[in-house]
């Protein structure tokens, strides 16, 4: 296990360091009690006394992520940006003085290990906020988190289920729903088959994978697009075999982030060319270029700036953006993974703010109201795109095709609003 790293250590030094998940039953505790739907409360907390005492020396905010397996690199890119953002913070002065202290331990992609790890950052380590990544991890974690009135904010999941504020006040969740994602991405596969269009599944071995599939084909529901096949990423190439056979026009691929260019290879290696749907945890360019021209004309709906593109270089926000994070060094912050990590430092840094300048000031208890309450446009975020957790989080999402040529996205189409 990882031992907590503050956020002095990690700014300093450079290059230390959504969603990669296992499937998992929920046998944690029930959620702390509210009052009104969607109102957060402090009855049933088993320490309500902490959960609205005032925070006057630090923020302890604790993340269990995968630092070590296959998903190590994605995520210390994210962890560094934040911690990162959370360092400008820091030196603007914090959350009305006080600053935040950022920790990470590793879940090594096992939801009982997550579990396990975020009861300790609640009870031993006396985390003021916790979070994690992955539909499995979530669920063993989420309950325990709401029990102790400890609030859970900004985790990487695209479940909708932990969405329901009247059921998990004490959580909001950082990524697009699958349901926004894969209505957007049904509605343009409509728009490019205007005569219908079958499609073919694959499907991630994980709780995340099957989240991703099933809203896919609730969402093709009662339009022109058929979902004809579907087969296990547990063997790319075996997938790969299976779904060519139906002779499907649409490939979506219902993945975690490594799993993209794994399809994309096995696909290539046998000659099937249909066009490529992948989902948003699949938004960086290290899982494209890799496979050169068979990943061209790939289409992925990200929400989040692309700083090298033409359309967002330049642009106040992005020059602001890229100052910013030379300013803490970080390392690589033209990765999809650095603008991901820093723009949820945003979700924090806005959310914090309203929670010092609150009545109460900075309580848990205000922390959580002030995330649930939040509407507003991150600095990173494209433009017409918006963060409300009353309407789910991300309200939209923007299409991108992948050219191979130039190595680059680019935009193919306008932003979908749809929350």
């Amino acid at each position: 296990m990882s031992r907590p790293r503050t956020v002095a250590a990690l700014a300093v030094a450079t290059g230390l360091l959504v969603t990669a998940c296992g499937g998992v039953t929920n046998d944690a505790a029930a959620p702390a009690a509210t009052g009104e739907a969607g109102t957060v409360s402090t009855d049933g907390c088993t320490d309500p006394d902490a959960a609205t005492a005032v925070i006057d020396d630090a923020v302890k905010v604790g993340w269990t992520v995968p630092l070590s397996g296959p998903y190590a690199g994605v995520w210390q890119q994210i962890t560094d940006a934040f911690a990162a953002r959370m360092a400008l913070y820091n030196e603007q002065g914090g959350a009305g003085g006080v600053d935040v202290d950022f920790f990470t331990t590793d879940s090594k992609l096992d939801p009982e290990i997550a579990k396990a790890l975020n009861n300790e950052m609640i009870q031993k380590d006396g985390a003021d906020i916790v979070s994690s990544t992955g539909t499995g991890q979530v669920a063993t974690m989420i309950d325990d988190a709401a029990a102790a009135c400890v609030p859970f904010i900004a985790a990487t999941s695209a479940s909708g289920t932990y969405r329901d504020a009247a059921t998990y006040p004490w959580a909001t969740l950082y990524l697009p729903s699958v349901q926004l994602e894969t209505s957007a991405i049904v509605a343009a596969i409509e728009r490019e088959f205007p005569d219908g269009a079958t499609a073919a599944v694959a499907i991630s071995p994980s709780e995340s994978g099957t989240v991703y599939a099933d809203a896919f084909k609730a969402s093709a529901q009662g339009t022109s697009v058929e979902v004809v096949e579907e087969a296990s990423l547990t063997d790319p190439n075996a997938a790969a075999s299976t779904l060519k056979a139906s002779g499907a026009d649409v490939l979506f691929v219902a993945s975690a982030a490594q799993e993209c260019l794994a399809m994309t290879t096995a696909i290539s290696r046998i000659g099937w060319a249909p066009q490529v749907y992948q989902n948003s945890t699949c938004a960086d360019r290290s899982l494209y270029e890799p496979a050169g021209a068979a990943a061209d004309g790939q289409r992925v709906f990200k929400y989040e700036v692309v700083p090298s593109l033409p359309e967002f270089a330049g642009t106040p926000a992005v020059e602001q953006y890229l100052a910013d994070a030379a300013s803490q060094g970080l390392a690589d912050p033209m990765s999809n993974w650095s603008v991901t990590g820093w723009t949820i430092g945003e979700v924090y840094a806005d959310l914090l703010t309203a929670a010092a300048e609150s009545d109460d000031g900075l309580t848990r208890l205000s922390i959580m109201e002030a995330a649930r309450a939040q509407d507003f446009h991150p600095a990173t975020f494209i433009e017409g795109i918006d963060f409300d957790t009353a309407t789910g989080g991300v309200t939209g999402m923007q299409p991108f095709a992948w050219d191979a040529e130039t190595a680059q996205f680019v935009l193919d189409g306008d932003p979908v609003i749809v929350n």
